[in-house]
C-alpha cells in the first residue's frame, strides 16, 4: 500500500512539473505583469515581502519578488512546497509557533519569516505549479478578505500564464511560418525561372532570385509594384486577355516579351497558374517565366546562316557560270580591238569592255562571299596572306580618310584601346570591312550625325557563346561602327548580310557590301553583332580572335 500511494505521489510530481514547463517561463526574465501582480499583493495584505515561486524538481525559483533579493532557494526551506503539495491556501500566523517551521532557514536567518501566507497557482489540469506568498517580519493576521483578494490574484497569475503560453506559442508558430517560407524561398531561388506570384490586382506579392537575374529589379524594388506597369506596359490588353482567361481556366501558357530595367527587352516563355484559398476562391497568380531570348536568338542566327549558306551555294554556281560566260566576251574584245580601229567601233569595243570587266569584277564579289561563308580558307587567292596586324594603325589610317572626304556636317569620333591585342588576318580585306561600315554609316545620314568608330579588348565567356553561333572561348578585340543615321527597320534587320539586298535607290550599290563583310569576318574566324533602332542609328560589332598578346 506504501509502495503504491509512493508511486501515485510521484506520478503526481511528475505531471506538475511537466506542465510547468509547457509555460516556458522558468529563469525567464522579469516582466512587469507579474511584478505588478506581487507588489498588489504586498498591499493588499500590508506586508514587506511578496513573491511569485515557481517549483520545479530541485529548486524554488523566484518569477517576481517584493522586499527580497534573492532568485531562487532550495527546495527543502521555506513553507511553499507544503502549500503545493496541498494544493490550498496556507497561512502560518506564527512561524515559530509551528514545530514544522521554527527551525527553518528562512525564520532563524534572512529574511526572518514570522508570518506566512500562500495561494497554490493551480492550472487548467488540476496541478499546483507555485505559489502567490506573502511573508511578515512578525506575527500576525490575515483577514478572509485579504484570503479572497490573494487567491483572486493567484488566478490571474495563472491567466497571465496562460496567456503568456500562448504568445510563445503564436510567436513560434510565426517563426515556424517564416522559416517554412525562408526554406519555399530557398527552393524557389534555386529555381533558374522567374517565380512571380502577384495577387488579383496585379500586385506582385513574391520574386525570387532568378526574377532579380532574368529583369533586373530587386525583389525589394519589385514586390508591391503593379506587374503589368512594370513588365509589360506596353501588352497591357495582352495582360488583362491573359487575366481573364487564368480567372476563367485556371491556367494560361505562351510566349511573351517583357520590359527589363534596363529598358531592354526579353522573351519568356510564361506560364501562369490560378492559386486558391482553401474555399476555392480565387486567391493569387503564380507566373513562371522561363527565359528563351538566347534561344530565340540563336535559332535565329541557325536559320540565317543556314539561309545565307544555301544563297551562298545558288550564288557560286550562278557566278560560275556568269563568269565562264563573261571572260570569252572580255577575250573577244581584246582580239577585236587590235582588228577594228576605227573610232565608233572602238569607242563601242570600250563600252563593252568596262561593262564586262565590271561583270566580273562583281562575280569575284560574290565569290568572296561565298568563301567566307564556306570558311574555304586554302582557297585564298594569292597575295591575300594573313599575318599578325597590329589593327590600331589600320584604324589610324581609316580615321585619316573619314576626316579628308566624309561630309564636314558628319563628326568622328574614335576611341582605341591602348594596348589593342594583335590578330591575325589580312590588312587589305580588313581595311575593307572598316571602310564599308563607314560608308553604310555615311549614307544613312544625309543630314550629318556622330560617326563613332572603336577598338577594344574582350573575353568572350561560356555565356557569350550560347548566344552567338560562331562565338568560340577567348580572347577577341571588338570594332565598333557606331552611326547616329536613319536606322534599320527590324523586320529586315536579318537579311541586311544577304547578297544583292539594299535599302538604297537602284544604282547607288550593288548590295554586296555587307555581305563581303561578312564573309571576310567568316574568314578571319570572327563574327559580327548589329544592332539599330529607325530614327535613331546603327551599330555594327566586329569580334576578331586575338593573337600573341600574353
Amino acid at each position: 500500500m506504501k509502495n503504491l500511494m509512493n508511486s501515485s505521489v510521484c506520478n503526481h510530481e511528475t505531471a506538475r512539473i511537466a506542465a510547468l514547463y509547457q509555460y516556458e517561463i522558468l529563469d525567464s526574465a522579469p516582466e512587469q505583469v507579474f511584478d505588478d501582480l506581487a507588489f498588489l499583493a504586498a498591499q493588499i495584505c500590508d506586508t514587506p515581502i511578496a513573491i511569485i515561486n515557481l517549483l520545479d524538481a530541485n529548486r524554488q525559483w523566484f518569477k517576481a519578488k517584493i522586499g527580497l533579493d534573492i532568485e531562487q532557494i532550495p527546495m527543502n526551506i521555506g513553507f511553499c512546497r507544503r502549500c503545493v503539495q496541498q494544493r490550498e491556501t496556507l497561512i502560518i500566523c506564527d512561524t515559530l509557533a509551528d514545530a514544522e517551521y521554527a527551525t527553518d532557514a528562512l525564520v532563524t536567518s534572512e529574511p526572518y519569516a514570522r508570518f506566512y501566507a500562500g495561494v497554490p497557482l493551480i492550472v487548467a489540469g488540476g496541478e499546483a505549479i507555485g505559489t502567490i506568498s506573502i511573508v511578515d517580519r512578525i506575527p500576525r493576521q490575515i483577514t478572509t478578505k485579504q484570503v479572497e483578494a490573494l487567491q483572486a490574484i493567484s488566478r490571474l497569475i495563472v491567466t497571465q500564464l496562460e496567456v503568456r503560453r500562448n504568445s510563445i506559442e503564436d510567436i513560434s508558430a510565426v517563426q515556424g511560418a517564416k522559416l517554412q517560407i525562408c526554406e519555399q524561398m530557398a527552393f524557389l531561388d534555386i529555381a533558374t525561372d522567374a517565380m512571380i506570384v502577384q495577387d488579383l490586382s496585379h500586385n506582385i506579392l513574391l520574386w525570387n532570385k532568378s526574377a532579380e537575374k532574368i529583369y533586373g529589379w530587386s525583389a525589394a524594388e519589385a514586390i508591391g509594384q503593379n506587374a503589368m506597369e512594370l513588365l509589360d506596359n506596353q501588352l497591357l490588353a495582352k495582360d488583362l486577355e491573359i487575366y481573364r482567361d487564368v480567372l476563367d481556366n485556371g491556367c494560361w501558357q505562351g510566349e511573351l516579351q517583357k520590359n527589363t530595367k534596363s529598358g531592354a527587352k526579353v522573351i519568356v516563355e510564361s506560364r501562369w497558374s490560378l492559386l486558391r484559398n482553401e474555399d476555392f476562391s480565387a486567391k493569387s497568380i503564380m507566373i513562371v517565366d522561363t527565359d528563351i531570348t538566347q534561344q530565340q536568338e540563336l535559332e535565329k542566327q541557325l536559320l540565317r546562316a543556314q539561309r545565307l549558306e544555301r544563297i551562298g551555294t545558288l550564288s557560286s554556281g550562278i557566278a560560275h557560270d556568269l563568269n565562264n560566260v563573261l571572260s570569252p566576251i572580255l577575250m573577244s574584245i581584246h582580239l577585236l580591238q587590235p582588228k577594228c580601229r576605227d573610232r565608233d567601233t572602238q569607242k563601242i569595243l570600250s563600252i563593252i569592255e568596262n561593262n564586262t570587266k565590271h561583270g566580273i569584277n562583281l562575280v569575284k564579289q560574290v565569290l568572296s562571299f561565298v568563301q567566307g561563308i564556306e570558311n574555304d580558307l586554302p582557297k585564298e587567292p594569292k597575295g591575300l596572306v594573313h599575318r599578325v596586324i597590329q589593327v590600331k594603325y589600320l584604324l589610324l589610317e581609316i580615321q585619316q580618310i573619314v576626316q579628308q572626304t566624309f561630309p564636314q556636317s558628319i563628326h568622328l569620333c574614335t576611341e582605341i584601346q591602348a594596348d589593342l591585342w594583335p590578330i591575325c588576318g589580312n590588312g587589305t580585306q580588313l581595311h575593307q570591312i572598316l571602310m564599308n561600315l563607314c560608308l553604310n554609316a555615311r549614307d544613312a545620314m544625309p543630314k550629318g550625325g556622330n560617326l563613332s568608330i572603336s577598338a577594344a579588348n574582350i573575353f568572350i565567356d561560356q555565356n557569350y557563346v550560347k548566344m552567338y553561333l560562331d562565338a568560340q572561348i577567348g580572347d577577341y578585340i571588338v570594332l565598333t561602327v557606331t552611326d547616329t543615321g536613319l536606322g534599320i527597320n527590324q523586320k529586315i534587320l536579318d537579311k541586311i548580310f544577304e547578297p544583292f539586298f539594299t535599302t538604297k535607290e537602284i544604282g547607288q550599290g550593288t548590295g554586296l557590301g555587307l555581305s563581303i563583310v561578312l564573309g571576310i569576318i567568316k574568314e578571319h574566324h570572327g563574327f559580327i553583332k548589329v544592332s539599330s533602332s529607325v530614327g535613331q542609328g546603327t551599330k555594327f560589332q566586329v569580334y576578331l580572335p586575338a593573337v600573341n598578346h600574353k
